[in-house]
């Protein structure tokens, strides 16, 4: 067991407010590390050795149940915190029989400390492991998760015909692209990078924030990503170095790519969808060179015919909030469209798209 004792801003308030965001901590968690929800079980793989047994939770709410009951929450009975006298009133308590895992929160004591404990059994963690689940928790419960992501704001709230589509599109000349091929490979960048970056500049651009509400904003591919820098060109650079390291982090765990269709595979998604806490959040796709894996002529073995593709279009049918954004280049040429449900204005869209290429732009 690791335990700590910690000081709160009075802004924090009470013992009920400290425990809402140790049970949001402790949420988070559940997501973060599952094997803090594990049951170790007999006859899995061996009738001696345990294996660990590990279910996805349905939902946010069957996670909060989980962390209630992890979390013990003591009000303090003594002036002080008497961190030997706890220890010892909690270790005299074995774990409940299939758990590995109990949190105790005590305090305030009269200092204004609290006292938080993590209890847990040594095969899920050793010191180093303790101790760093310890950080996390403290990390999270001074830093609460972030709210939804920055986005778009649609025209309209509910889609008046499922199907029917907002489409539209930019093209770059040769010219203009390849100065933009130019300039990202000086940059060390790609063009998905660069347009991952411009997208969510763009964003900000299109639907501004005040400073207040800018502090604590974000828009998410999923990391998260802040805007720090000042000019344009210094912003687009800074996201799309961080998009390459995202993209980079990824790739290089062998497990990431594969373990959602294993969990689906394993444990398939049944029931209604959950609630998306922002629907309208854009998502941007770059499908590269079109050219390089679809001949644009094709000749017949006794070159009498021949089919040759002019152009290529790409259209989806959609049945939600989320703008779409796709670019791909086709013969030295750079075309991005954005697509969307009737929930939106062309217009809108528009304007967006020219603010996408013109922050992309932003770095030749």
């Amino acid at each position: 067991m690791v335990m700590t004792n910690f000081y709160l801003e009075r802004h924090f308030g009470s013992l009920e407010a400290i425990e809402e965001r140790l049970l949001a901590a402790l949420i988070r968690l559940r997501y973060y590390s599952p094997l803090v929800a594990a049951q170790p079980q007999k006859g899995i793989h061996d009738n001696e050795l345990r294996s660990w047994v590990y279910t996805p939770v349905f939902d946010n709410q069957a996670a909060a149940s989980w962390a209630r009951k992890v979390l013990t929450v003591k009000a303090s009975t003594k002036q002080l915190p008497d961190a030997e006298s706890h220890v010892c009133d909690i270790l005299s308590q074995p774990l409940p029989p299939n758990e590995i895992f109990q949190v105790h929160l005590i305090g305030p004591h009269q200092d204004g400390q609290f006292t938080l404990f993590t209890y847990k059994s040594h095969a899920l963690a050793e010191g180093q492991s303790a101790i760093d689940l310890l950080a996390t928790l403290s990390d999270w419960i001074i830093n609460p998760d972030a709210g939804p992501a920055h986005a778009l704001r649609p025209q309209r709230e509910s889609i008046t015909k499922l199907g029917k589509i907002v489409r539209t599109h930019r093209q770059l000349d040769e010219t203009t692209t390849s100065r933009l091929v130019q300039a990202t490979r000086s940059e060390g960048i790609s063009i998905t990078h660069l347009f991952e970056a411009a997208h969510a500049i763009a964003t900000y651009t299109i639907e501004p924030l005040s400073a207040e509400e800018l502090a604590e904003s974000h828009v998410r591919y999923f990391p998260s990503i802040p805007l720090r820098q000042t000019t344009v060109r210094d912003r687009v650079l800074a996201i799309a170095q961080e998009v390459k390291n995202n993209y980079r982090a990824f790739i290089a765990n062998p497990q990431h790519p594969l373990m959602e269709a294993t969990l689906i595979k394993l444990y398939p998604l049944r029931g209604p969808l959950g609630v998306d806490i922002n629907a309208n959040t854009g998502e941007i796709l770059g499908l590269g060179i079109i050219d390089n894996k679809l001949p644009l002529v094709w000749r017949s073995s006794d070159g009498h015919h021949t089919i040759r593709i002019n152009d290529v279009h790409l259209g989806l049918r959609q049945c939600n909030k989320r703008p779409m954004v796709h670019l791909w280049t086709l013969e030295g040429k750079l075309r991005i469209q954005i697509q969307a449900s009737d929930v939106w204005d062309e217009s809108y869209l528009a304007r967006f798209l020219d603010e996408v290429i013109k922050c992309a732009l932003s770095i030749c």
